[in-house]
């Protein structure tokens, strides 16, 4: 699996993704030869600076969602954005670390279906996931976990979730709502639709008060 993943990796080439230079078998162990990147991860930069603005954030989704959607194209899931796997360069560019490493516990990323015993994993959970990555980084605060969420669903309580990012235009708000949906079926259908909807959801808001 371990080669596999390096594998599919080296063939993508999208700047926010890692870079696999060569795989490495010595001493009973494999390698992958990576580049180093200097960068902060998105939790260091919140602890820091607090919340981010949103056209920030929405700059973001764009290139992250493009470069899970190559991802997911190679067959692969990320299965872990968080605010620990994300990171920003120097030039404010955010790209992803992490891909097929275990997640922490507990996981306030994790998406609904992870919590089962035998959670299976696909590109809506990796929609979830950077959904809920970025509405922390907008907020300054992590969201209502998916475990919570599912609780109050139990108790036939409201849902705890909030989304209220600053954006006037609102496509921000809906997007990262549609990606933060419990059910899996219920999200977009793909990274590129995701980017879709938020493009027609602003077209419509704008129109409409011009």
């Amino acid at each position: 699996a371990f080669i596999d993943t390096a594998r599919r990796l080296g063939k993508l080439a999208h700047p926010a993704l890692p870079r696999v230079l060569r795989i490495i078998e010595a001493n009973g162990t494999l390698y992958q030869l990576r580049p180093d990147r200097p960068g902060e991860t998105l939790a260091s930069l919140v602890a820091r600076d607090g919340r981010a603005a949103p056209e920030t954030v929405r700059t973001a989704l764009v290139e992250l969602s493009r470069a899970l959607e190559q991802l997911h194209d190679a067959g692969l899931i990320h299965g872990g954005v968080s605010l620990a796997t994300t990171w920003i360069a120097p030039d404010g560019t955010p790209f992803l670390r992490g891909i097929g490493a275990p997640a922490t516990d507990p996981d306030p990323a994790a998406a609904p279906e992870q919590l089962a015993d035998r959670p299976e994993l696909t590109p809506a959970t990796d929609l979830y996931r950077l959904a809920a990555t970025l509405l922390h980084w907008l907020s300054g605060a992590p969201p209502a976990t998916a475990e919570e969420r599912l609780e109050a669903r139990a108790a036939d309580a409201p849902d705890p979730l909030v989304i209220e990012t600053g954006d006037a235009g609102g496509g921000l708000d809906d997007a990262l709502g549609r990606g933060l949906r419990l059910d899996p079926k219920r999200r977009p259908g793909s990274m590129e639709d995701w980017r879709e909807a938020l493009d027609r959801i602003d077209w419509r808001t704008r129109m409409a008060r011009e």
